[in-house]
This record gives structure tokens, sequence and C-alpha cells, in this order.
């Protein structure tokens, strides 16, 4: 529905996201939400505490999901973006 309106999408795999978030040592979901937390001060008090085996995951986690795709855009997808549009945009020393 977006790209038949004309609005760009981006699309990034699980390990894409995964990938990203290796630099700083977090593998599962719960290790990824602990380290938006250590750079995202306000949504700390959203972070679940870690679910047992038997736990169902917790809806809050979904928040967390969602900051990751955002900075793993930012990090894999919004350089790419800026590329394209960099020769639409006036040069600085004209």
């Amino acid at each position: 529905m977006a790209v038949a309106r004309g609005v760009e999408v981006a699309v990034y795999a699980r390990s894409e996201v995964q990938a990203c978030f290796a630099s700083v040592g977090a593998r599962s979901r719960h290790e990824i939400a602990e380290a938006i937390v250590r750079n995202i001060e306000a949504l700390r008090h959203k972070l679940p505490p870690k679910r047992k085996p038997w736990q169902s995951e917790d809806r809050r986690m979904a928040l967390f999901a969602a900051a990751a795709l955002v900075l793993t855009h930012y990090q894999l997808g919004a350089s790419r973006l800026l590329k394209a549009y960099a020769p639409n945009f006036p040069n600085k020393q004209n």
C-alpha cells in the first residue's frame, strides 16, 4: 500500500537487525532491548524483566522491536538514502 502511494519502503531481515546489535554484544531480543535502553534512557521504564522459559513474551517488547528497526534503518538505510538524495541538494560552495 505504501509503495502504491509513492512512499519509500525499507525492509530489513531479522539477521540484519541482529548484525547491527552484535557489535555491542546484544544477541537475544532482551539483550537488544537492554542495549537500546542504555542509549535511550526514556525507554528504561518500559523494559520488562527477562522472561522465564515458560512465560510468554511481554507485550512491551514490541516497542523495543520497533526501536531496533529504527536504529537498524539509521545504521543501514539512512546513509544510503542520504547518498541517493545528495545530488538533489544544493552545493554549499555555490
